[in-house]
């Protein structure tokens, strides 16, 4: 027994230092490669994955797999990331440049003037920033986002540089340098900030207009030995009193109140007021007649009078204002202002919808029979306006007897045509008269006007100076306040009228002509 169990133990021996232990009963261990070999690794299959790009100026490119120009695109876009990086770290120099760099090499990359605008922006060069979204917006075909966003940051700069044009005519004129002053609102408004800055700029303007006038007078008062002055209300071109006039006369009041060069007095009364027709005549020799001012000094006290006239000339309102010296009948000054925010200008003759109006004449005697002829390149709706050399406006078409004011496309129109029983005469008085036709993709009411003259707070927007449709007239006669509603519709691009009807598409065209005795 014992040496059976010696024997079962030298065979034990024996096996384990010749190997033949069974696989049974050894665990597997992992195998190490001898130094400085590396085991063969087992191969992996690459399985092409759909890769969805998007490029940076924000549009899914749809594409499903990198394409040829991936080595170029990256270049471009290591590049654009270095001009982002230059941004972050306050580089405005270098960005700038980069940017500028790239827009040269690589022309057809429009994205480019996005960031390059962006840059411009960030480093406080708001005008070179608002011209450069401006380029970049007119380069897009597609409304991508960073179109979008190039909008509205093009509105917000708008506004930011209107506001402080604002200030600095608020300055000049606080130093009565209503000259530069008024330059300023003219560039403020010329940048099409938003409703609420137009209207203050308009309003502004109104107001720094009148006090120019009133300044202006002042700094003449030398010229007067007795210094009281009557302030006569304002009247239309035409000769009658108007609400407007009122309201220029008040302010003119009060400013030269305020100045105290003048000891002021107000006076309104009809005998003056026919007077005063005739003083506008008198002022390219700069002095009325010799019955004029024999008459004035029969009725006013005063060493001068204040007085003017406000009206439509040509196709936008006007304030003409003088101080006459009633001892000698001078006209001591006289001062004329174009007011910012009424005139409604022509269409651009390369803008995709025209019209064209013309009469059959240049020049009219009182009393000759007039057609007027007008075609447009789309289907539209039609207002005639005869603006007259006294200021007064009347609207010929639509009209009493032709109330339809749709007119189609590349179709002659006459006016008034054969069927129509009216015809338009020449009356006095004579002078340059206009015809202003404006076509609209939909008709604009009074009632839509009048909603946009609601926050409209200028003072020569006056509550008796109403819309009149329907009235009792053949050809209706227009205020002055509707062709401010008008101007803001066609020239500021209100683009969705009260009623939520959107104007398409407007067109304004004008025909000038001259009537004689």
């Amino acid at each position: 027994m014992i040496k059976l169990f010696i024997l079962i133990l030298l065979f034990a021996s024996f096996c384990l230092m010749s190997g033949c232990v069974t696989e049974k009963y050894v665990k597997k261990t992992q195998t190490i490669p001898p130094h400085g070999l590396k085991e063969e690794a087992e191969p992996v299959k690459k399985v092409p994955v759909p890769v969805r790009t998007a490029s940076l100026n924000g549009k899914d490119t749809d594409d499903k797999y990198p394409s040829s120009h991936e080595l170029t695109a990256s270049k471009y876009e290591t590049e654009l990331q270095t001009g982002l990086k230059f941004l972050s770290q306050k580089k405005c120099s270098e960005a700038i440049d980069l940017f500028s760099s790239l827009i040269i090499r690589y022309p057809e990359e429009t994205t480019t003037q996005y960031y390059l605008s962006f840059a411009y922006d960030t480093c406080g060069n708001v005008r070179d920033a608002l011209n450069g979204y401006t380029e970049y917006v007119d380069l897009q075909p597609d409304n991508n986002v960073l179109k979008r966003k190039s909008r509205i940051r093009i509105q917000k700069i708008k506004d930011e540089i209107a506001e402080k044009l604002l200030k600095k005519a608020q300055r000049l004129a606080d130093d009565h340098n209503y000259e530069h002053c008024l330059k300023r609102l003219e560039q403020a408004y010329s940048l099409f900030p938003s409703k609420v800055i137009t209207n203050k700029i308009v309003e502004r303007y109104t107001t720094y207009s009148i006090k120019s006038i009133a300044w202006d007078l002042s700094s003449h008062s030398n010229l007067i030995k007795e210094k009281t002055v009557f302030i006569i209300p304002f009247i239309s071109l035409s000769g009658n009193g108007s609400e407007q006039g009122k309201a220029v006369a008040g302010e003119i009041r009060n400013e030269l109140i305020n100045l105290r060069a003048l000891e002021v007095y107000v006076r309104d009364d009809d005998t003056i007021k026919a007077i005063l027709k005739e003083i506008e005549f008198g002022q390219s020799s700069g002095a009325i007649d010799e019955k004029t001012r024999k008459d004035l000094g029969k009725l006013v006290s005063t060493g001068a009078i204040v007085s003017g006239s406000i009206g439509y000339i040509a196709d936008t309102l006007k304030i003409n204002g003088w101080i006459i010296n009633v001892e000698t009948g001078k006209i001591v000054s006289a001062k004329s202002i174009k007011m910012l925010g009424w005139k409604i200008e022509d269409t651009d003759k390369s803008a995709g919808f025209n019209v064209n109006v013309w009469a059959d004449r240049k020049v009219y005697t009182i009393g000759d029979m007039i057609t007027i002829n007008v075609t447009s390149n789309r289907d539209c709706f039609l207002t005639l306006l005869n603006v007259r050399c006294n200021g007064e406006i009347w609207e010929l078409f639509p009209n009493r007897f032709n109330p339809d004011n749709f007119v189609k496309a590349n179709v002659k129109y006459t006016f008034p045509s054969v069927q129509d029983n009216f015809g338009l005469t020449i009356v006095d008085p004579p002078g340059k008269e206009y015809i202003k036709a404006i076509a609209t993709s939909t008709p604009i009411t009074a009632e839509q006007i009048s909603k946009i003259l609601q926050d409209d707070q200028s003072l020569l927007i006056t509550s008796a100076d109403r819309i009149m449709r329907g009235s009792g007239f053949v050809f209706r006669p227009v205020s002055s306040s509707e062709m401010r509603g008008l101007h803001k519709i066609l020239t500021r691009g209100v683009g969705i009228l009260p009623g939520n009807n959107k104007l398409e598409y407007k067109a304004v065209s004008t025909w000038s002509f001259e009537t004689r005795r």
